[in-house]
């Protein structure tokens, strides 16, 4: 029986994996923080006062007329980018 000397083939596979491991470690090292959950009821509060601003609005028509005056889409935009749109949106419709 013959056997396969195959010492090559592992240490080419522990570089591969080194390097795998120098790729893609700084990058889950760099990513965020779960986000401070204390910023979602000062986020919808500043929404409501914008709400109120268009009393005869329900809620679901105020929300989707601000969404459809977005030029991207909402759903990638960290919470403080959100709100600037929206207030820019607010400040638009009073020019208007």
């Amino acid at each position: 029986m013959r056997i396969y000397d195959c010492s090559a083939e592992i240490e080419n596979l522990f570089h591969l994996l080194e390097y795998v491991h120098g790729q893609f470690v700084p990058l889950l090292e760099g990513m965020k923080q779960m986000r401070n959950p204390s910023r979602i009821p000062k986020n919808w509060a500043k929404i409501a006062r914008f709400h109120s601003e268009y009393p005869d609005w329900r809620m679901g028509q105020f929300l989707m007329n601000l969404l459809n005056e977005f030029k991207e889409d909402p759903f990638f935009l960290e919470d403080d980018e959100f709100i600037e749109k929206v207030e820019e949106v607010i400040k638009s419709w009073k020019k208007s």
